[in-house]
């Protein structure tokens, strides 16, 4: 069985359909376009890697017999036709599929706008229709008070959900409104940054929820959801946290995720009332997940 999600981007005058795959085949990542003639021309996003048109494994009738996980190492087009199934009549493999990296750099991340859910809320990539609700949200408390923190004034809201969207358009940032599907109420923002597809890295970041939604099971899940998400579908070798050197409760609620303290970057950062933050730096490494996705599965059991 494929397991895949599919992800519709506009790019020039034609729709790519991308295809994000999970179980068997998690690490791939395929986009298609159909085109009116073979010497058509069409925009390449920065986003796009090699192309695989006409290399049978990456047909679904094949990656269903022989899953991406068992050649991802290969270099393209080194097998023998002989070795790999004829697609059915009519079945996907048609112009242009390609994969979002070279295999021989499949450990190379590129995320893309999807969404979670789990655990009793739901990411969803962040756009200008959550203005309202994120404004709500940040008034539960009025959160922009913490003069350590980013978030946003309502006057500053519309702002600050265009500075997320053209980090994603650049491919250094991913970020999400997050809504909890008890309330149905968005509740707060969190996204990846810093992402580093060289070295298989995000940091999580830009986090904030309202006072109601603090101290309850939203942190955690969504943790779990993103973490879970770097990890076991984009591949990532370590996940990165940092927060203020004042954020006192953000730096407890990461040692409780379990992750490490990396360092303390002195004078890293300005905020936005002109002063500079020290920056507390901590990571998740690959090898830690399985005992920290067990240990936030449990915290949330303890939720109900």
């Amino acid at each position: 069985m494929i397991e895949k999600i599919r992800h519709l981007v506009a790019a020039g005058p034609h729709t790519y359909e991308v295809d994000e795959f999970f179980g068997e085949n998690a690490g791939l990542v395929v986009a298609e376009i159909e085109l009116g003639a073979e010497d058509e021309a069409f925009e390449r996003p920065p986003w796009l890697g090699a192309e695989v048109t006409g290399d049978r494994r990456y047909y679904n009738s094949s990656l269903v017999k022989r899953p991406y996980r068992s050649f991802a190492d290969e270099p393209f087009a080194t097998l023998p036709a002989r070795c790999l199934p004829e697609p059915a009549p009519g079945a996907p493999g048609g112009p242009h599929r390609l994969p979002h990296r070279p295999a021989k750099e499949r450990r190379m991340i590129h995320p893309l706008p999807i969404t979670l859910e789990g655990h009793g809320v739901r990411l969803e990539p962040l756009t200008t229709a959550h203005h309202d609700g994120l404004v709500a949200a940040a008034a539960d408390g009025k959160l922009w008070e913490l003069w350590y923190t980013s978030v946003p004034t309502a006057d500053e809201t519309a702002d600050y959900i265009q500075h997320a969207i053209d980090g994603a358009a650049a491919g250094h940032m991913l970020p999400w409104a997050v809504r909890d599907l008890q309330t149905g109420a968005i509740v707060g923002s969190t996204r990846y940054h810093d992402i580093v597809g060289d070295i298989d890295r995000v940091e999580i970041g830009y986090t904030w929820y309202g006072s109601s939604a603090q101290r309850s099971h939203v942190n955690t899940a969504c943790k779990l959801l993103l973490l879970g998400h770097a990890f076991d579908t984009l591949g990532c070798a370590v996940v990165g946290l940092r927060t203020d050197n004042f954020n006192f409760r953000s730096q407890r609620a990461i040692l409780a995720l379990g992750a490490k303290l990396d360092g303390v970057l002195r004078h890293q950062m300005a905020r936005r009332d002109g002063t500079v933050r020290d920056s507390h730096l901590y990571s998740i490494l690959r090898s830690e997940w399985r005992d920290v996705k067990r240990h936030l599965e449990l915290r949330l059991a303890r939720w109900g």
